[in-house]
């Protein structure tokens, strides 16, 4: 079984012997998942960053989000892919609940097919394929995080069914 988590984009799946993506770091608000490691990493300033506040929808073969926020501004943006023993579901609601107790405001929240369609997440928002898994594996929220300056951040995960 593999899971994936995206955050900023987070991803999950069985171990290897890979250490970290070179130059990537935690953020700071974020408990890294045990027995996980950073498999994709990215920084860097965006001018169009897509945050969605509903669940993701595609009408005539395109992404459509009706409720989300344009965001403009520095994206770091973390593969992580965690150990076999942890459990995509229990790491997203500890992040979840672990943000809010810092003060952060959740906009929105989804699981399973209440997301959506997980292609779209994955190929369409993210473009991360392999964050593609079964629609009813999956988890997502969107958080602002407690502070002066507006700061985001949104978690994905997803268990994929290939083994």
């Amino acid at each position: 079984m593999k899971i994936w988590i995206l955050l900023g984009s987070m991803m999950l799946s069985p171990p290897s012997l890979a250490a970290d993506v070179p130059g990537s770091s935690d953020l700071p608000e974020v408990k890294r998942p045990s027995g996980s490691e950073i498999i994709r990493y990215a920084e860097g300033i965006q001018s169009a960053i897509r945050f969605p506040l509903e669940r993701v929808e595609r009408v005539n073969n395109r992404l459509v989000i009706d409720d989300e926020l344009d965001i403009e501004g520095h994206l770091i943006d973390i593969t992580y892919q965690l150990g076999p023993r942890e459990d995509y579901v229990i790491y997203m609601n500890a992040l979840e609940s672990g943000l809010r107790q810092t003060g952060a405001e959740v906009l929105f929240s989804c699981e399973s097919r209440g997301c959506g369609v997980s292609g779209l997440w994955a190929n369409s928002l993210f473009k991360v394929r392999e964050l593609y898994g079964p629609n009813g594996n999956q988890v997502f929220f969107a958080v602002k995080l407690a502070g002066d300056n507006p700061r985001y951040l949104s978690a994905y995960g997803i268990e994929r069914g290939n083994r």
